[in-house]
């Protein structure tokens, strides 16, 4: 039932919080938003409107990027494997991690 909560609560929280830090980005969605939905207060949003925001969907893409609600994925390993094999030396000619390493995906340009 409360599946997907965190993860939810994560990205909307970390969205709002780009979106108050850069201004200049804030005001930029909220012009697109203007633009596709119009003034009519009342209407209905459609999946179609969903689709017209593009920049907005950059927008999240990107704070998803920067903050993933996971950030990483435990892996249980039944064997060592290799994950890396370097040629250029031969004193690191491959690299084994041991089982049960966990890994983590770097983000880039994350700036606050």
């Amino acid at each position: 039932m409360f599946a997907g909560h965190d993860t939810t609560s994560s990205g909307l929280s970390f969205s709002l919080y780009m979106l108050g830090t850069h201004p200049e980005i804030q005001r930029k969605v909220q012009q697109e938003i203007d633009y596709v939905l119009g003034d009519d207060e009342d209407r209905q949003i459609t999946l179609d409107d969903i689709k017209e925001l593009k920049y907005l969907d950059c927008v999240l893409k990107e704070t998803r990027r920067l903050w993933p609600p996971t950030p990483f994925i435990a892996r249980d390993l039944e064997e060592d494997i290799i994950i890396v094999k370097v040629i250029e030396h031969p004193k690191y000619n491959q690299h084994d991690p041991p089982c049960g390493t966990l890994f983590e995906n770097h983000c880039s340009k994350r700036e606050m």
